[in-house]
């Protein structure tokens, strides 16, 4: 799985990297990505705009939703 961790990133840089790694990764439709937004709701609010935008599926915290640090695509 490949990881994208936002920790020390402001907003808008995060945004940008979240944009880049969506596409870098965007071949490999059968490849999970994993996103490390911390525990930031303003964070984890960003990322997911940007995921609706290329309308994406994803889950909070993977499937069980316990850890809401980072996001599974």
């Amino acid at each position: 799985m490949k990881t994208l961790d936002l920790h020390k990133l402001s907003y808008e840089d995060a945004e940008r990297a979240v944009s880049r790694f969506i596409n870098k990764n965007w071949d490999a439709p059968t490849l999970s990505l994993k996103i490390i937004t911390g525990h930031s709701a303003i964070m984890r609010k960003k990322v997911i705009n940007i995921l609706n935008q290329y309308e994406l599926d994803y889950m909070i915290g993977g499937y069980l939703h316990l850890d809401d640090s980072y996001i599974i695509i």
